[in-house]
């Protein structure tokens, strides 16, 4: 018998000399649809991994779009933020400008500190 030990389906090449025209024929066309099988495995592969490549720059693409965006509303939040932060600095200003020029004008003479400390308990 001409098959391998491995298995029935496995023929060994070697031993082909006692094999009958149909049966070299049968080894042969199970050799090319093992070809072909793997040929198809192979391009079903490379489809999937440029699927998958497709995918991943599709990702890629979203991210640095999202990262833009978020990077837009970040510089306009600090815009807002400094703006408001003027505002209430000049706020501030105009507060301590009032205290000390309307507020704060009445400087307490000798006369007042002169009324503590002057007896004992």
């Amino acid at each position: 018998m001409p098959f391998h030990l491995f298995g029935i389906t496995r023929c060994a090449p070697n031993r082909w000399k006692g094999m009958s025209p149909s049966q070299v024929a049968e080894v042969r066309r199970v050799q090319n649809e093992q070809v072909l099988e793997k040929q198809r495995l192979k391009e079903s592969s490379q489809r999937e991994e440029q699927e998958w490549s497709r995918q991943r720059l599709a990702d890629d693409r979203c991210a640095q779009l999202l990262e833009r965006q978020q990077n837009r509303v970040r510089q306009h939040n600090r815009a807002d933020q400094a703006m408001v932060n003027q505002q209430l600095s000049q706020e501030q200003k105009r507060r301590n400008d009032h205290l000390t020029k309307e507020v704060y004008t009445n400087r307490p003479s000798e006369t007042f500190f002169a009324q503590f400390n002057t007896s004992t308990r």
